[in-house]
């Protein structure tokens, strides 16, 4: 089998991600990382016949989902492919699974059976699951650097590229046909018809991905021609909506289609920022309501906010990044690695919530994957720090040393970069700012420095040498935010506030539960003089004076991220049906306080 070096170099719209041979992560997102893919080596429940059966589609093994062919091999392939690469740590297991998958390719391209010729349902959905598998074969090619998975993959963008005109113009009644924005849920048609449409669509990632490393003027027309199909803002599947919006973004790295662009940047702005996401970074799993999130649609917002930054280095798209990523994103995550779906309330989230085994755990491991390729990104002669949790950094060249960042981040508002060798071949850098933080400091080597804040960033301009520290220091405190995302205390008084707000430790959501509270505050008591901070198992913990029709009593508070420790640590759950799903018990969560001045 023929390899390729793990020296891999990204090109990100002109952007340079610098090769490396191993980042490798501490801290909560490292345990988290670990979490998902020990859920993944564990055959409970993913053993090989469960995660092939969507290309086998062996009768005996029959299992849910099993009509999205490619969909959890697919997956699998490329989420953890991606991390593989990233971390430099390749499990056999994934080996072996691509080896399966590889078994069911048909001669004309696809994989399972000929769905095609069912209807234009069940072909959405093939067509759905094609997508994945597609960009799992490309990722399991570019870790592997197996020429047979490069073959496979264009075997299979020849199909879809055959296939693709036919979409809007076979089978009676194809979602083409209905061009009405509004659904009717009580119809199974015209629910399915809405959630086919960018089913269809979402291929675009793997065609655009494909084309990347063996282009082929067909895969870029096929890609073009995707793009006139796609819906206006609407009831839609914000999953698969907002991946072939990822796929318009990849796109658009390659043509530099500047009307693409516009069109991408008028969605984000007008429709989905303002309409449809939470203030913890959640997205509903329907544009722009719906009664519960999904693991998978937070993983897309996360992903399209990532390319969007590629394309315009703008640091607005990593602060939506960050603000999903450390709460939402975090709190979706259970204790046994898998995301799913959470039933939101008028307050918060119910104690309902459903793992969704065959697309969100994987999917999850994608974000976390991309969000670890831009931690630390090289242009040229600007070297861009995005985010802060501590990792190593080691470049393929030895000779060039190793990047560290280490922080306590985000609870508290410390963070300390070390920069090797590397460093002589830099003219800037660039250390992100979040938007909420007002005072810093910033210093190299010690000397406290001035940095302009430009963009996001505070850019620091120096004669680079071997091993310079540059350590950020800024206040990681409470803060308090109304519901249009604006801190309170810049605009007005805390005793003027009528409306519910939500309560900040730095960029951390913080929630009231019912694992540390026996009962919920119809009002929060606030004097914004007091700390209120206990420190009893985090630095972003606190206890506040509470009312309610009880009486009064106090109140415990702990970032929304926690929820996902309140659980046993487990490789099982008790939810898991390989041909359904049962809501299991989680905890009743309220993000949303009233709260009144007081000064005691």
């Amino acid at each position: 089998m023929k390899k390729i070096s793990m020296m891999i170099i990204f090109l990100l719209a002109g952007l340079t991600v610098m090769g490396f041979s191993q980042i490798e992560f501490h801290g909560e997102f490292a345990k988290r990382i670990k979490l998902v893919e020990k859920r993944l080596n564990n055959d409970s429940p993913y053993d090989l016949d469960l995660v092939v059966q969507d290309v086998a589609r062996i009768p005996e093994n029959k299992r849910r989902f099993e009509e999205y062919e490619g969909d959890v091999s697919g997956r699998i392939l490329g989420a953890w492919s991606s991390m593989a690469r990233i971390s430099g740590e390749r499990p056999a297991k994934l080996d072996s699974i691509a080896e399966r998958v590889l078994k069911y390719q048909h001669p004309e391209g696809y994989f399972g059976t000929n769905q095609k010729t069912i209807g234009w349902d069940y072909w959405g959905r093939q067509l759905f699951g094609h997508g994945r598998l597609l960009l799992g074969l490309v990722e399991y090619y570019k870790l592997s650097g197996d020429e047979r998975f490069l073959e496979s993959a264009k075997k299979l963008g020849a199909y879809l590229v055959e296939s693709v005109p036919e979409l809007t113009t076979t089978h009676e009644g194809n979602p083409w046909t209905d061009t009405r924005r509004t659904v009717d849920w009580k119809n199974s048609d015209s629910n399915r018809r809405h959630f086919v449409k960018t089913h269809q669509t979402s291929i675009l990632e793997g065609l655009v991905s494909l084309y990347k490393i063996a282009p082929d003027p067909d895969l870029l027309k096929t890609a073009e021609y995707i793009v006139s199909l796609f819906p206006e803002f609407g009831t839609y599947h914000s999953h698969s909506y907002m991946n072939t919006m990822v796929g318009m973004v990849m796109l658009y790295q390659v043509n530099q289609d500047q009307a693409l662009l516009h069109n991408i940047l008028e969605i984000y702005w007008q429709k989905i920022l303002p309409k449809g996401i939470r203030m913890d970074g959640a997205v509903c799993e329907f544009f722009p309501d719906d009664e519960r999130t999904e693991g998978c649609s937070l993983t897309d917002w996360v992903r399209l906010n990532l390319y969007l930054w590629d394309v315009t280095h703008e640091a607005v798209y990593l602060d939506q990044v960050e603000q999903c990523w450390l709460n939402s994103l975090y709190y979706h995550q259970t204790a046994n690695g898998a995301f799913g779906h959470a039933f939101l309330t008028h307050e918060g989230y119910g104690d309902r919530y459903s793992e969704s085994w065959w697309c969100c755990l994987m999917h999850g491991l994608y974000a976390f994957a991309d969000i670890a390729e831009r931690c630390v990104v090289q242009d040229d002669e600007t070297l861009f720090i995005n985010f802060y949790t501590s990792l190593d950094f080691k470049p393929s060249d030895k000779e060039k040393g190793t990047i560290k960042i280490e922080t306590d981040y985000p609870e508290k508002g410390k963070v300390k970069i070390v920069l090797p060798s590397i460093a002589k071949n830099l003219s800037v850098c660039k250390v992100r700012i979040p938007d909420w933080v007002e005072d810093y400091t910033i210093s190299v080597n010690g000397k406290v420095v001035e940095a302009n804040r430009d963009n996001g960033y505070l850019i620091l301009n120096n004669a680079w040498n071997d091993s310079d520290i540059v350590e950020l220091s800024f206040e990681n405190g409470l803060r308090f935010v109304d519901g249009a995302g604006n801190n309170i205390q810049d605009r007005r008084s805390i005793d003027e506030i009528t409306d519910p707000v939500y309560f900040f430790h730095g960029p951390m959501l913080l929630m009231v539960d019912n694992s540390q509270n026996n009962q919920f505050p119809n009002t929060i008591n606030l004097d914004i003089k007091k700390a209120y901070t206990e420190h009893k198992n985090h630095e972003s913990q606190y206890t506040f004076p509470a009312v309610n029709k009880s009486g009064k009593f106090n109140v415990v508070m702990v970032p929304l991220k926690d929820e996902t420790w309140n659980d046993e640590w487990t490789e099982k759950w008790k939810n898991f049906i390989r041909n359904g799903e049962t809501p299991i018990e989680r905890h009743d969560i309220k993000i949303k306080q009233k709260i009144r001045a007081v000064k005691e």
